[in-house]
């Protein structure tokens, strides 16, 4: 145990000797020396070292009563003489045998060291615990025995030998006063994971307590002024709390093979530009890790101001930049600039990264530009389930429109009549409704929190055909159970949208060319042109199985060459070989019948035996793995700060912010959080209340 627990303050302590009487006149040049010696500095390191040496100290001193010219007791008429050095007789005697015990630097209690009851009065620095005992003396060896501090540790060491617990052997003084401290971090660590307002309910969440029973929170309170629960021990708790999530998360992002990036920019509630960073990282196993890192607030939303915001994030994290693969952006003018944007900026100075713009606000846009100029210019994408109900009740909404318009004269109710009530506007919701679920499929896949590029590679190929499988078989006979397929039998029935007289002949006709086929057209269209070309993401196809079943090498050397330019220019021959011995493995060997996301995670995992045969692959696997395609994350961030940062919130800011956004998203469940790891991080400061 180290002593730095007990004493995190200090590195060294001056011995001190409250009792220690003016010498007199015949002090012996040897009882000089030793008082020399009790005004020097000693290393509470070394004693520390001494204590795992007592008992051979103790046994040796007992065997062999050797005659040391420092430690022989001065003669005296009287045992209150002081002697002039220790005497090993005092090992034999009852009273002292079971804890005394001497070092170069005095005399010290083996119980007291072993427990450090904490002290209620005087000096924090104890002659027998802290610092070694210099008066040589058996009267002050015995004095040592009433002390409060020396008969609470034997209550200690009683409870140990007869089973109970060291906490439950303190007097209640000394751990209620504990206990109260991790009930303080208990509450606000509650109040903040559950995003309410810390600095005004913390007080009154400790005043309930005390409601409901809990008497030991009445020890924070000190006195008049010290009562721990200012604002500004409320934000240097949070601050303990939010180092504590921090930390080991900082440590695992500095051992992985490969890391990326996730940022976007926002304003918060009170106007106030936010940048978000969001981490992508592996274990040692090949897992993937998605992290809130931090919240940076900038005075603008230029490029050169993001880009300096994130190397300083980069910089003070100690984020090994040389393993920054990845940066997903939302796609703004301000981050793809080819010019001056902010990746172009962050790849001149981190050759190695990639960048990517997201995935879902690709998605988003594909549907928004396949509908200008049709029913409606909108983002459909997010609406699924309002077209779906629409549809539904479209019979309903066109009779409360209709008896608006007609009883109440209500020249809007007439207009939206007019419109909805034909037959281009009913096709139209019965389309939206068969393809919309289809699209928003495919966007919740991007917005998954560990989606890679295989996503891409998979999922948009599946919807662009079943899209043209609708429109297919919208110009001759509509899919089983789709909505298309009952658009005439619901037109003609006069209890539902027969009633409004919609049927047209010659649009029913046309409607192929008019409405259906140009959506999906325009559908097929965007979504081949914003995700066909992957860049340097589909030259990692080259480590799937597909690649390694064909019988041309030509095409996967060229991927594997691109790769290695990118991420290993001084290993392409490596590479290379290593993957025709890979090839070999993924057609015959055990990588037989493994998807690609399998054989990825296989390569990344540093705690297989592939890692070591496959060093070069298994860097582009862990790099295919955490390279980011959308930036889904940062919106999650944002919709947090917005929960958290409210109207009558809207003076948080800053680290605090960041604190409260990083307990919030990556903090653990409040009866998980390591509390007794704050309690020893909040003692470190001197404190008004005992530790």
């Amino acid at each position: 145990m180290s002593i730095e627990k007990y004493f995190p303050r200090l590195k060294k302590a001056r011995v001190e000797d409250e009792d220690h009487p003016e010498p007199e006149a015949s002090t012996s040049a040897a009882q000089a020396e030793r008082q020399g010696q009790g005004e020097k500095e000693i290393d509470l390191l070394d004693i520390e070292e001494r204590v795992g040496e007592e008992d051979s100290i103790q046994h040796a001193a007992v065997r062999e009563p050797a005659e040391a010219p420092d430690k022989t007791l001065a003669t005296s008429k009287s045992s209150r003489h002081r002697g002039t050095g220790f005497n090993p007789e005092w090992l034999n005697m009852p009273q002292f045998m079971s804890w005394l015990y001497d070092t170069q630097h005095g005399m010290f209690c083996r119980l007291c060291r072993q427990h450090k009851p904490a002290p209620k009065k005087g000096a924090t620095k104890r002659a027998f615990v802290e610092i070694g005992a210099l008066s040589y003396r058996k009267d002050y060896v015995e004095r040592h025995i009433t002390t409060e501090h020396h008969q609470e540790s034997i209550r200690c060491q009683a409870s140990l030998a007869s089973g109970v617990s060291v906490m439950d052997s303190f007097e209640p003084t000394v751990v209620v006063e504990h206990e109260a401290i991790i009930g303080g971090f208990k509450c606000l660590y509650w109040l903040v994971k559950n995003e309410k307002a810390h600095h005004t309910n913390y007080p009154k969440l400790l005043s309930l307590a005390e409601l409901l029973g809990c008497d030991y929170f009445k020890k924070l309170k000190i006195d008049q002024r010290n009562n721990y629960r200012s604002h500004r021990i409320i934000d240097e708790m949070l601050e303990i709390l939010s180092q504590e999530i921090e930390e080991p998360i900082l440590m695992a992002i500095r051992s992985s093979q490969a890391i990326s990036l996730e940022i976007d920019e926002s304003t918060d509630v009170s106007v106030s530009r936010q940048l978000d960073l969001h981490v992508r990282y592996m274990d040692k196993e090949g897992k993937t890790f998605n992290q809130f890192l931090d919240l940076v607030s900038v005075p603008d939303g230029k490029a050169d101001t993001i880009v300096s915001a994130v190397k300083k994030v980069l910089l003070e994290k100690g984020i090994p930049t040389e393993r920054l693969y990845g940066l997903g952006t939302d796609g703004a003018a301000v981050m793809t600039g080819r010019v001056n944007g902010v990746e172009k900026q962050l790849t001149d100075s981190f050759p190695k990264l990639v960048t990517v713009a997201c995935a879902a606000h690709r998605l988003a846009l594909a549907c928004k530009d396949s509908s200008n100029n049709e029913v409606k210019d909108t983002r459909w994408l997010s609406q699924h389930k309002a077209i779906e109900t629409l549809q539904r009740n479209l019979s309903a909404v066109l009779g409360a429109l209709a008896e608006e318009a007609e009883v109440r004269k209500c020249p809007g109710a007439k207009g939206l009549y007019t419109f909805c009530a034909t037959y281009r506007f009913v096709a139209a919701v019965y389309l939206q409704a068969d393809v919309l679920p289809h699209l928003a499929c495919l966007s919740k896949v991007f917005q998954k929190a560990h989606i890679n590029f295989l996503h891409i590679k998979e999922q948009v190929p599946v919807t662009i055909q079943t899209l043209r499988d609708i429109k297919e078989a919208a110009g001759q006979t509509p899919l089983p159970g789709s909505f298309l397929s009952r658009l005439h039998q619901d037109l003609d029935d006069p209890q539902g949208l027969g009633a409004y007289n919609i049927q047209h002949e010659e649009e029913r006709d046309r409607r192929g060319q008019e409405v259906i086929h140009p959506y999906i057209t325009g559908l097929e269209t965007n979504l081949e042109k914003r995700f066909h070309n992957l860049d340097i993401l589909g030259a990692f196809h080259v480590l799937g199985p597909q690649s390694a079943a064909l019988t041309d090498d030509t095409m996967n050397i060229s991927h594997l060459q691109t790769l290695s330019r990118k991420f290993c220019p001084q290993h392409e021959k490596e590479v290379i070989q290593e993957w025709l011995s890979f090839k070999n493995h993924v057609l015959t060997g055990i990588f037989k019948n493994k998807n690609q996301e399998e054989l990825l995670s296989l390569l990344a995992s540093e705690f297989d035996e592939w890692a070591n045969l496959y060093p070069c692959l298994s860097l582009l696997a862990s790099i295919a793995l955490v390279i980011p395609v959308s930036s889904v994350n940062c919106e999650r961030d944002f919709s947090t700060m917005n929960r958290v940062k409210t109207d009558l919130r809207n003076k948080l800011q800053g680290e605090h912010l960041a604190a409260c956004l990083r307990i919030s998203i990556n903090g653990a469940c409040p009866e998980d959080f390591p509390y007794d790891r704050a309690l020893e991080s909040f003692l470190r400061k001197p404190r008004k209340i005992r530790n």
